[in-house]
């Protein structure tokens, strides 16, 4: 098991962009050499909004292979934020760090040079040299990015779905930051330019702000155990309170291709069946996943049937 191996997906996404004369360790580079630091204080970090956007911002950034410093003080776990366990927030983000992609581990303390990115939660103060740096704030059904001027405590509410679209909105500036240093080998240059451009303030919304929260839903069906259903239960299994049952018809067992992108899936649980890993790491979540070990296919839908209202 290689780090280019758990990270070939990502690999593929970056050829798109440049010439075929870039070798893979010049892209692993790319990935890894980014530095970035993750900054988080008592006030700012106290909410279950606020530990979803740190830890999923955290998590994307390392599944990219990013060198991720954690500064934030000790602090327990308000919610559920599953493939970490309970206990201190920084203490199982590190021990989930070590069971990601092949010799990663997160960085639990200040870094002692300048990084390339330092990304601060809500008016969280910056005391680390950095190349750029970037705050990031929610509302209950909104992210935003900004810039360092815009200081304003977390302000994410009672509900992570605003901090999880803050996480995406910053690994997305970590991994164009990694993509501009591949500049010079860009097939399209002014592509490259645009598409990778930094993001000063940006607000993502999810939803109209009033939107009524659902915390039961009931039984649903989830067709593969892949990144997008692994995306869609990280995030469901954060809600405080909710209670649903998932079927999840998959067939197939994780690889480590997949490690770059299921956001449930920890080293560990490789060459598992896909469904009962997600069973495995949703236990006591509020979310009840029935693993079914098939294939969504004609010869298979006697067992199948019927599908949950929902699929």
């Amino acid at each position: 098991m290689t780090l280019r191996e758990a990270l070939d997906r990502t690999l593929l996404l970056m050829r798109d962009e440049v010439h075929e004369t870039v070798t893979d360790d010049e892209l692993i580079a790319a990935l890894t050499r980014l530095r970035v630091v993750l900054i988080a204080d008592s006030a700012n970090i106290a909410s279950h909004s606020a530990q979803s956007a740190f830890v999923t911002a955290a998590m994307l950034m390392a599944r990219s292979g990013h060198r991720v410093h954690l500064m934030c003080p000790p602090v327990a776990l308000a919610g559920p934020q599953p493939p970490l366990g309970r206990g201190e927030l920084v203490e199982e983000l590190a021990r989930a760090g070590t069971d990601l992609l092949p010799g990663y581990a997160f960085a639990p303390e200040a870094p002692a040079n300048e990084v390339d990115l330092a990304i601060a939660l809500g008016d969280s103060a910056i005391s680390v040299r950095a190349a750029r740096h970037v705050r990031l704030n929610a509302s209950l059904w909104s992210g935003r990015l900004g810039d360092e001027i815009a200081k304003d405590i977390w302000d994410g509410g009672w509900c992570p779905l605003g901090g999880l679209a803050a996480a995406g909105l910053v690994a997305a500036e970590a991994f164009k930051t990694s993509m501009r240093t591949l500049t010079h080998a860009a097939r399209n240059p002014s592509r490259m330019e645009t598409v990778f451009a930094p993001a000063i303030n940006v607000v993502f919304a999810l939803a109209p702000e009033g939107t009524p929260f659902v915390r039961q839903i009931g039984a649903f069906d989830c067709i593969s155990g892949g990144a997008i259903v692994n995306a869609i239960l990280y995030a469901l299994a954060r809600v405080p309170g909710v209670e649903g049952r998932a079927r999840v018809i998959e067939p197939d067992t994780a690889d480590t291709s997949n490690l770059n992108r299921y956001m449930l899936l920890r080293r560990s649980s490789l060459k598992e069946d896909k469904a009962r890993a997600l069973a495995a790491v949703l236990a006591g979540s509020g979310l009840t996943v029935e693993p079914v070990p098939k294939r969504y296919e004609p010869r298979q839908l006697p067992l199948l049937l019927p599908l949950a209202t929902s699929v």
